[in-house]
Protein backbone atom coordinates (compact mmCIF):
# COMPACT_ATOMS: atom_id res chain seq x y z
CA UNK A 1 0.00 0.00 0.00
CA UNK A 2 0.79 3.50 -0.43
CA UNK A 3 -0.50 5.93 2.28
CA UNK A 4 -0.64 9.32 0.67
CA UNK A 5 -1.07 11.09 4.59
CA UNK A 6 0.92 11.53 7.68
CA UNK A 7 0.73 9.71 10.60
CA UNK A 8 0.99 12.37 14.08
CA UNK A 9 0.87 10.79 17.26
CA UNK A 10 0.14 12.91 20.86
CA UNK A 11 -0.59 11.31 23.99
CA UNK A 12 -0.36 7.87 22.69
CA UNK A 13 1.05 4.66 24.76
CA UNK A 14 1.53 1.46 23.20
CA UNK A 15 1.74 1.68 19.15
CA UNK A 16 2.94 -0.40 16.72
CA UNK A 17 3.57 0.91 12.59
CA UNK A 18 4.88 -1.56 10.78
CA UNK A 19 4.45 -3.52 7.19
CA UNK A 20 5.95 -3.39 3.71
CA UNK A 21 4.45 -0.51 2.35
CA UNK A 22 5.17 3.28 1.41
CA UNK A 23 3.99 6.47 3.87
CA UNK A 24 4.41 9.02 1.13
CA UNK A 25 4.06 13.33 0.96
CA UNK A 26 6.14 13.52 -1.60
CA UNK A 27 3.30 14.90 -4.15
CA UNK A 28 3.92 18.39 -1.91
CA UNK A 29 7.34 18.55 -2.80
CA UNK A 30 8.86 21.25 -4.78
CA UNK A 31 9.07 20.90 -8.11
CA UNK A 32 6.87 17.59 -8.23
CA UNK A 33 4.57 19.53 -10.93
CA UNK A 34 7.33 19.92 -13.12
CA UNK A 35 9.14 16.62 -12.45
CA UNK A 36 11.82 17.75 -10.51
CA UNK A 37 13.48 19.27 -12.86
CA UNK A 38 13.91 23.13 -11.42
CA UNK A 39 16.64 24.06 -9.33
CA UNK A 40 15.83 22.84 -5.29
CA UNK A 41 14.89 24.90 -2.78
CA UNK A 42 15.04 25.24 0.87
CA UNK A 43 12.14 24.17 2.47
CA UNK A 44 8.64 22.51 2.18
CA UNK A 45 6.42 23.56 -0.17
CA UNK A 46 3.85 23.87 2.16
CA UNK A 47 4.09 26.02 5.39
CA UNK A 48 2.85 23.23 7.58
CA UNK A 49 4.05 20.11 5.86
CA UNK A 50 4.19 17.39 8.85
CA UNK A 51 7.06 14.79 9.01
CA UNK A 52 5.94 11.60 7.57
CA UNK A 53 6.01 10.26 11.43
CA UNK A 54 5.59 13.12 13.62
CA UNK A 55 5.96 11.47 17.68
CA UNK A 56 4.76 14.88 19.17
CA UNK A 57 3.79 14.83 22.86
CA UNK A 58 3.95 12.54 25.43
CA UNK A 59 4.37 9.61 24.02
CA UNK A 60 6.24 5.96 25.14
CA UNK A 61 6.23 2.56 23.95
CA UNK A 62 6.21 3.12 19.96
CA UNK A 63 7.48 0.64 17.45
CA UNK A 64 8.09 1.42 13.70
CA UNK A 65 9.26 -1.31 11.64
CA UNK A 66 8.95 -2.22 8.02
CA UNK A 67 7.84 0.86 6.49
CA UNK A 68 9.31 3.22 3.90
CA UNK A 69 8.69 7.20 3.98
CA UNK A 70 9.00 8.92 0.94
CA UNK A 71 9.13 12.52 2.69
CA UNK A 72 8.68 15.97 1.32
CA UNK A 73 9.69 17.09 4.41
CA UNK A 74 11.47 15.17 7.48
CA UNK A 75 10.79 11.39 7.98
CA UNK A 76 11.26 10.58 12.03
CA UNK A 77 10.21 13.74 14.49
CA UNK A 78 10.44 12.63 18.06
CA UNK A 79 9.42 15.54 20.56
CA UNK A 80 9.15 14.62 23.81
CA UNK A 81 8.56 11.05 24.21
CA UNK A 82 10.57 7.97 25.20
CA UNK A 83 10.70 4.73 24.47
CA UNK A 84 10.97 4.58 20.67
CA UNK A 85 11.94 1.66 18.30
CA UNK A 86 12.78 2.27 15.01
CA UNK A 87 13.86 -1.12 13.27
CA UNK A 88 14.41 -1.79 9.22
CA UNK A 89 12.93 1.62 7.95
CA UNK A 90 14.25 3.58 4.89
CA UNK A 91 13.60 6.76 4.96
CA UNK A 92 13.94 9.47 1.92
CA UNK A 93 13.79 13.18 2.31
CA UNK A 94 14.12 15.51 -0.12
CA UNK A 95 13.81 19.24 0.25
CA UNK A 96 17.14 20.72 1.86
CA UNK A 97 16.27 21.46 5.80
CA UNK A 98 14.74 17.70 5.78
CA UNK A 99 16.27 15.73 8.27
CA UNK A 100 15.64 11.61 8.37
CA UNK A 101 15.56 11.21 12.12
CA UNK A 102 15.26 13.98 14.41
CA UNK A 103 14.95 13.98 18.25
CA UNK A 104 13.97 16.57 20.70
CA UNK A 105 13.58 15.70 24.28
CA UNK A 106 13.56 11.69 23.48
CA UNK A 107 14.31 9.70 25.83
CA UNK A 108 15.14 6.09 25.54
CA UNK A 109 15.35 5.81 21.27
CA UNK A 110 17.18 3.07 19.27
CA UNK A 111 17.33 2.82 15.43
CA UNK A 112 18.56 -0.49 13.89
CA UNK A 113 19.08 -1.65 10.18
CA UNK A 114 17.34 1.34 8.63
CA UNK A 115 18.39 2.85 5.29
CA UNK A 116 17.95 6.80 5.33
CA UNK A 117 18.78 9.11 2.17
CA UNK A 118 18.22 12.37 3.27
CA UNK A 119 19.19 16.34 2.02
CA UNK A 120 20.03 17.68 5.58
CA UNK A 121 20.82 15.08 8.86
CA UNK A 122 20.47 11.88 9.06
CA UNK A 123 20.26 11.58 12.43
CA UNK A 124 19.54 14.82 14.61
CA UNK A 125 19.63 15.46 18.56
CA UNK A 126 18.61 18.54 20.23
CA UNK A 127 17.14 19.86 23.30
CA UNK A 128 14.78 22.45 22.21
CA UNK A 129 12.91 23.68 18.84
CA UNK A 130 14.54 24.29 15.87
CA UNK A 131 14.29 26.80 13.38
CA UNK A 132 10.74 25.17 12.15
CA UNK A 133 8.60 27.04 14.16
CA UNK A 134 5.28 24.83 13.97
CA UNK A 135 7.43 21.63 15.49
CA UNK A 136 7.67 23.14 19.00
CA UNK A 137 6.27 21.90 22.52
CA UNK A 138 2.72 23.15 21.54
CA UNK A 139 0.33 20.81 24.14
CA UNK A 140 3.43 19.75 27.05
CA UNK A 141 3.15 21.46 29.83
CA UNK A 142 6.65 20.52 31.14
CA UNK A 143 8.77 19.46 28.39
CA UNK A 144 12.14 18.35 30.22
CA UNK A 145 14.91 19.88 27.74
CA UNK A 146 17.02 16.50 27.70
CA UNK A 147 17.72 13.95 25.41
CA UNK A 148 19.43 10.77 26.46
CA UNK A 149 19.71 6.67 25.89
CA UNK A 150 19.76 6.94 22.18
CA UNK A 151 21.52 3.98 20.18
CA UNK A 152 22.07 3.85 16.43
CA UNK A 153 23.20 0.19 14.85
CA UNK A 154 24.01 -0.95 11.73
CA UNK A 155 22.12 1.65 9.70
CA UNK A 156 23.42 3.05 6.42
CA UNK A 157 23.37 7.03 6.30
CA UNK A 158 23.67 9.14 3.32
CA UNK A 159 22.97 12.50 2.68
CA UNK A 160 24.05 15.85 1.01
CA UNK A 161 24.83 17.14 4.82
CA UNK A 162 26.35 15.40 7.66
CA UNK A 163 24.81 12.00 8.33
CA UNK A 164 25.04 12.89 12.18
CA UNK A 165 24.06 16.15 13.82
CA UNK A 166 23.91 16.13 18.16
CA UNK A 167 23.03 18.94 20.12
CA UNK A 168 22.99 22.30 18.31
CA UNK A 169 19.35 23.81 19.59
CA UNK A 170 18.88 24.48 22.69
CA UNK A 171 16.60 26.18 25.18
CA UNK A 172 19.63 28.85 27.49
CA UNK A 173 18.61 27.49 30.51
CA UNK A 174 21.29 27.03 33.00
CA UNK A 175 19.95 25.48 36.39
CA UNK A 176 20.32 23.16 34.69
CA UNK A 177 21.56 22.88 31.57
CA UNK A 178 19.86 21.30 28.72
CA UNK A 179 21.85 18.11 28.50
CA UNK A 180 22.33 15.65 25.52
CA UNK A 181 24.03 12.32 27.29
CA UNK A 182 24.49 9.03 26.47
CA UNK A 183 24.57 8.65 22.39
CA UNK A 184 25.72 5.27 21.18
CA UNK A 185 26.30 4.98 17.49
CA UNK A 186 27.81 1.78 16.51
CA UNK A 187 27.99 -0.41 13.60
CA UNK A 188 27.38 1.95 10.61
CA UNK A 189 28.23 3.05 7.21
CA UNK A 190 27.88 7.07 6.44
CA UNK A 191 27.99 8.53 2.32
CA UNK A 192 28.62 11.99 1.77
CA UNK A 193 27.33 13.46 -1.22
CA UNK A 194 26.76 17.02 -1.92
CA UNK A 195 23.77 18.11 -4.71
CA UNK A 196 23.39 21.54 -3.98
CA UNK A 197 25.67 24.62 -3.87
CA UNK A 198 27.53 25.86 -0.49
CA UNK A 199 29.08 29.25 -0.60
CA UNK A 200 32.56 29.75 -0.54
CA UNK A 201 33.39 30.77 3.07
CA UNK A 202 35.56 28.38 5.00
CA UNK A 203 32.87 28.60 8.47
CA UNK A 204 30.15 27.60 6.31
CA UNK A 205 32.03 24.63 4.79
CA UNK A 206 32.93 23.36 7.83
CA UNK A 207 29.45 23.22 8.87
CA UNK A 208 29.06 19.81 6.66
CA UNK A 209 31.13 16.81 7.21
CA UNK A 210 30.13 13.40 8.78
CA UNK A 211 30.27 13.63 12.99
CA UNK A 212 28.79 17.09 14.04
CA UNK A 213 28.86 17.39 17.85
CA UNK A 214 27.66 21.35 18.64
CA UNK A 215 27.01 23.10 22.05
CA UNK A 216 24.85 26.40 21.59
CA UNK A 217 22.57 28.31 24.24
CA UNK A 218 23.85 26.61 27.30
CA UNK A 219 23.56 23.00 26.23
CA UNK A 220 25.98 20.45 27.82
CA UNK A 221 26.65 17.50 25.60
CA UNK A 222 27.77 14.53 27.22
CA UNK A 223 29.16 10.62 27.13
CA UNK A 224 28.69 10.78 22.58
CA UNK A 225 30.45 7.05 21.38
CA UNK A 226 31.37 6.24 17.88
CA UNK A 227 32.30 2.56 17.30
CA UNK A 228 32.85 0.78 14.27
CA UNK A 229 32.11 3.56 12.03
CA UNK A 230 32.90 3.26 7.93
CA UNK A 231 32.66 6.81 6.28
CA UNK A 232 33.09 7.64 2.78
CA UNK A 233 32.11 10.82 0.31
CA UNK A 234 31.94 11.72 -3.42
CA UNK A 235 35.77 13.40 -4.25
CA UNK A 236 33.97 16.75 -4.30
CA UNK A 237 32.23 16.84 -1.33
CA UNK A 238 33.91 19.03 1.09
CA UNK A 239 33.72 19.19 4.86
CA UNK A 240 35.39 18.52 8.27
CA UNK A 241 35.34 14.76 9.00
CA UNK A 242 35.08 15.52 13.07
CA UNK A 243 33.33 18.77 13.80
CA UNK A 244 33.19 19.17 17.71
CA UNK A 245 32.40 22.75 18.80
CA UNK A 246 31.25 25.11 22.03
CA UNK A 247 29.88 28.14 20.22
CA UNK A 248 30.08 31.87 21.36
CA UNK A 249 27.31 33.87 21.19
CA UNK A 250 28.98 35.88 18.60
CA UNK A 251 28.91 33.08 15.84
CA UNK A 252 26.27 31.02 17.13
CA UNK A 253 23.69 30.25 14.34
CA UNK A 254 20.14 30.30 14.13
CA UNK A 255 18.39 32.01 17.26
CA UNK A 256 21.02 30.41 19.15
CA UNK A 257 23.55 32.24 21.87
CA UNK A 258 26.66 30.85 23.27
CA UNK A 259 27.20 27.31 24.70
CA UNK A 260 28.18 25.72 27.28
CA UNK A 261 30.47 22.41 27.63
CA UNK A 262 31.31 19.38 25.42
CA UNK A 263 32.66 16.09 27.14
CA UNK A 264 33.33 12.52 27.32
CA UNK A 265 33.53 11.74 23.51
CA UNK A 266 34.73 8.57 22.00
CA UNK A 267 35.73 7.97 18.17
CA UNK A 268 36.70 4.53 17.93
CA UNK A 269 37.61 1.97 14.96
CA UNK A 270 36.54 4.61 12.22
CA UNK A 271 38.01 4.91 8.65
CA UNK A 272 37.56 7.63 6.37
CA UNK A 273 39.08 7.57 2.84
CA UNK A 274 42.39 8.31 1.61
CA UNK A 275 43.74 11.28 3.45
CA UNK A 276 44.07 12.67 -0.11
CA UNK A 277 40.25 12.89 -0.57
CA UNK A 278 40.16 14.62 2.97
CA UNK A 279 39.40 18.31 2.34
CA UNK A 280 39.33 19.68 5.76
CA UNK A 281 40.76 18.26 8.84
CA UNK A 282 38.72 17.06 12.11
CA UNK A 283 38.47 20.41 14.36
CA UNK A 284 37.61 20.63 17.64
CA UNK A 285 37.06 24.23 18.39
CA UNK A 286 35.58 26.43 21.66
CA UNK A 287 35.06 30.30 20.78
CA UNK A 288 32.26 29.72 24.54
CA UNK A 289 31.61 32.81 26.68
CA UNK A 290 33.57 34.31 29.08
CA UNK A 291 36.99 32.78 30.72
CA UNK A 292 35.41 30.40 32.66
CA UNK A 293 37.23 27.00 32.58
CA UNK A 294 33.85 24.90 32.44
CA UNK A 295 32.94 26.01 28.77
CA UNK A 296 34.99 23.99 26.98
CA UNK A 297 35.55 20.68 25.21
CA UNK A 298 36.83 18.25 28.14
CA UNK A 299 37.96 14.90 27.03
CA UNK A 300 37.46 13.41 23.65
CA UNK A 301 39.68 10.30 22.54
CA UNK A 302 40.91 9.04 19.17
CA UNK A 303 41.21 5.03 19.21
CA UNK A 304 42.14 3.90 15.38
CA UNK A 305 41.19 6.43 13.72
CA UNK A 306 41.97 6.06 10.18
CA UNK A 307 42.31 8.00 6.52
CA UNK A 308 42.79 5.74 3.99
CA UNK A 309 45.62 3.55 5.51
CA UNK A 310 47.35 6.41 7.77
CA UNK A 311 46.13 6.62 11.46
CA UNK A 312 45.12 9.87 13.01
CA UNK A 313 48.55 9.68 14.83
CA UNK A 314 50.16 9.80 11.42
CA UNK A 315 50.45 13.66 12.01
CA UNK A 316 49.13 16.62 12.76
CA UNK A 317 47.37 17.11 9.43
CA UNK A 318 44.50 15.18 10.85
CA UNK A 319 43.34 17.42 13.36
CA UNK A 320 43.07 20.81 14.24
CA UNK A 321 42.21 22.59 17.73
CA UNK A 322 41.68 25.50 19.00
CA UNK A 323 40.68 27.46 22.16
CA UNK A 324 39.76 26.28 25.26
CA UNK A 325 40.21 22.52 24.17
CA UNK A 326 41.76 19.86 26.87
CA UNK A 327 42.35 16.13 27.23
CA UNK A 328 42.54 15.26 23.94
CA UNK A 329 43.95 11.55 23.50
CA UNK A 330 44.85 10.20 19.94
CA UNK A 331 45.58 6.12 19.81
Amino acid sequence: AVVNAAFVLSGLHGVRIYGGGVVSTVEQCYGAEDGFTAKPMFGPLKKFTPPSVFIKTDCSDISIEGITLSSNFRGIVIRNSEDIRIDSVKIFTNCINADGLNMMNARRVSAKNCFIHSQDDCVAVFTSCDSILYLGDGGCPDPVPVSEDIEISHCTLVTACRPFCIGGHATGATDPHDSVRRIFVHDCDLINYRYYDVPDIPRVKKWSGFMRILSQSEQLISDIRFINIRCRKRVDYEGQPIHIEVRGSQNASYTEHGGYRIENVLFENVSFQAKTDIDLPSALYSTADGADSDRCIDGVVFCNVTFGDEPMTGGEDFLEISGNVKNITVI
